[in-house]
């Protein structure tokens, strides 16, 4: 089941990628929202930090040096940053690089998820290694919180509420975004 819902929360990522125009990707529908290019990028920032991070504890697809840009200087994968930050992101980061992204971090997770029993889905992370095992995250202010945030979380519960809830509710927001964006157009 988390294969299927793991495989639709990329399909929907990259079908609203594709739906979504240049200047809709950087544009924000109002000044004190992500734009879409921020939001499509955090999903997928998102798994590759769930599963291979905080879950595995081994470098992400986005430190492989063809992805780098992906990791985006102090944006993490996307929790908490400033409009400004997430601004710089969607510029930064043109659409056809996130699809791509984004099938390099389906076939690693997918990989993963095709060697893990039910026991091994109900083991609970060791949260406070696996983020001390990746640099990225050592800057971070609220490294400790995110910690404490997830502490008694067990591996499935990080995989359907991350990478598959999480991921939904961005994208009912990307296309209400998008609708914002094209009513302009019209009126």
């Amino acid at each position: 089941m988390l294969d299927v819902q793991l495989r639709g929360s990329f399909d929907q990522i990259v079908q609203q990628a594709n739906d979504t125009t240049d200047e809709e990707w950087s544009a924000q529908a109002l000044s004190d929202l992500n734009p879409i290019g921020f939001t499509l990028w955090h999903c997928v920032r998102g798994i590759d930090w769930a599963v291979n991070c905080a879950i595995q504890g081994i470098p992400e697809v986005a430190d492989q040096p063809k992805w780098k840009g992906m990791l985006a200087s102090r944006a993490w994968y996307g929790y908490g940053v400033s409009m400004e930050t997430a601004c710089e992101v969607a510029a930064k980061i043109p659409r056809a690089d996130l699809v791509d992204y984004a099938a390099d971090v389906q076939k690693s997770v997918l990989s993963w998820l095709d060697t893990q029993s039910e026991t091994e889905l109900d083991v609970v992370p060791d949260l406070e290694q696996n983020y001390r095992s990746n640099g990225t995250y050592l800057t971070s202010p609220r490294l400790e919180a995110w910690i404490k945030e997830d502490a008694s979380t067990p591996v499935w519960r990080h995989v359907a509420g991350t990478c598959v809830g999480h991921v939904r509710v961005h994208v009912g927001e990307v296309q209400a975004l998008r609708q914002v964006l094209r009513s302009r157009i019209k009126t």
